[in-house]
Formats: C-alpha cells, structure tokens, sequence
C-alpha cells in the first residue's frame, strides 16, 4: 500500500503522468502568475485612465487634519 498515492497520478501503460496530476501542478504555478499579471495589467489600466481623466474632471484632492507636520519632527522650510 506504499507509494500507492503517487501511483493513482501515473499512467501504467505508458509510464507518463496523468493529465489531471499535470494540470494540477500547471495550476499551482501558472494560477499566481496569471493573477500578478492581471493584477499589474488592471493597475497600469486604471492608471492610464485616471491620467486621462483627472485634467478634464480636476483629479482627486486629500485634506488631512490633526497635528502640524513639525510635530513629527520633520523639517520646515524657510
């Protein structure tokens, strides 16, 4: 009964790996892939849109409130 896991996945008339044990580790390594790239793809995407948007919409403005910056010890200049 040893080693029996690892056989299921090969084929014994040829020797080969089945094709379900192949796409299995295909997906293990082509799934996070596919997902950086699609992540980086949508981010230069919305990039490039927000570029063309903001001069015609007047892009996005941050007010913060709370402590001055020189209250964290940064530099003010002159």
């Amino acid at each position: 009964m040893r080693g029996s896991h690892a056989r299921r996945h090969v084929d014994p008339a040829s020797g080969l790996l089945r094709p379900q044990a192949v796409g299995g580790v295909l997906a293990i390594v082509f799934l996070p892939l596919l997902y950086g790239f699609l992540g980086f793809l949508s981010g230069v995407l919305g990039a490039a849109l927000y570029n063309l948007l903001a001069p015609i919409v007047g892009g996005i403005e941050l007010e913060f409130s709370g402590r001055p910056p020189e209250d964290f010890g940064a530099q003010t200049r002159p």
